[in-house]
């Protein structure tokens, strides 16, 4: 018989549970008292934290909480499993979350391909639309990497980049390069691979920028961020502009990226995401780690409407 408690925390509990949460969402909880975050928990017959769903939201221009909220995580602890505590810690934030107006609850996760099956089957058992995988994730440490050859090629000089394009770093950028992309006159590229995105946490070293030195255009871009305490490296963005796609330009903004990355965190390990519906990126992404990932992962995400 289950004899578990569910409760909705407040920050004085919160401390025990820090333990059942990835190193990002830790100051959500920490703060779940705020209106704009839910923390439910849950302890076994003993006392000790076993279970936690953690949701949270954003404010609108007027300051009015958002009627679209995120699921940051769902946990129970391995012994406690198939005993109904994911379902019942689900009905109490949907119960939450309806008396406050919430009209959408988003899940989007990185999961390996193995966890990411039970992930899926509990949000489909407990009303989400069926997830979608928007990205593949390849994870690479400092071993793995070499056994890429275009890592070891570009290492012994097998490649000479096209001499019409110069790659800089981030902090090569001017300021007019700078306000161009902020600004994105034309739209010029789609806002999910905006590169200042995550600018506070931009990795500027492995960050590069290719430019067409013919007219001082940016070409295109690969994005990295210093990512679980800086013990990797993810390469969150990768773009060329649609005229340049016919050269190899986004092979050489790709092997510079890791290539600063490998000379400046030898021993730091990467990501790199790719979504699912770019084929040409998914294809030459799948060719350069071709035998040099350590493993896959998949980014998920599904809604529940209420």
């Amino acid at each position: 018989m289950d004899k578990s408690e569910r409760f909705v925390l407040d920050t004085v509990e919160s401390y025990k549970y820090l333990p059942l949460l990835f190193q990002a969402y830790k100051p959500y909880l920490l703060n779940c008292e705020r209106e704009n975050i839910i923390a439910v928990g849950a302890k076994d017959a003993e006392g000790k934290p076993c279970g936690l769903i953690l949701a949270a939201t954003s404010y609108d221009e007027n300051g009015v909480i958002n009627n679209s909220w995120i699921l940051l995580s769902v946990f129970v602890s391995v012994k406690q499993r198939r005993k109904g505590i994911g379902r019942s810690l689900w009905e109490q934030l949907r119960n939450i979350l309806q008396k406050k107006g919430c009209r959408e609850l988003k899940a989007q996760s990185v999961l390996t391909e193995a966890i990411s099956e039970v992930v899926c089957g509990y949000l489909v058992a407990m009303g989400f639309l069926v997830p979608k995988r928007i990205a593949k994730i390849f994870s690479f440490d400092d071993v793995s990497i070499w056994r890429s050859p275009f890592v070891s090629g570009s290492f012994a000089n097998a490649f000479q980049p096209d001499e019409s394009f110069r790659y800089l770093s981030f902090d090569e950028l001017t300021e007019e390069q700078i306000m161009e992309l902020e600004n994105n006159e034309g739209d010029w590229y789609p806002g999910l691979v905006n590169p200042l995105i995550g600018k506070d946490k931009i990795n500027k070293r492995c960050t590069v920028f290719a430019l067409d030195n013919s007219n001082n255009r940016i070409a295109g871009w690969i994005t990295a961020i210093d990512v679980n305490e800086n013990k990797r490296i993810l390469y969150r963005t990768f773009f060329t502009r649609e005229e340049y796609r016919d050269t190899l330009v986004g092979f050489f903004i790709f092997t510079q990226a890791i290539k600063n990355h490998l000379l400046a965190y030898p021993h730091r390990g990467g990501l790199s995401s790719i979504p699912t519906d770019n084929e040409k990126a998914m294809r030459f992404s799948a060719l350069f780690f071709r035998d040099a990932y350590d493993h896959i992962s998949y980014e998920i995400a599904s809604s529940y409407y209420f």
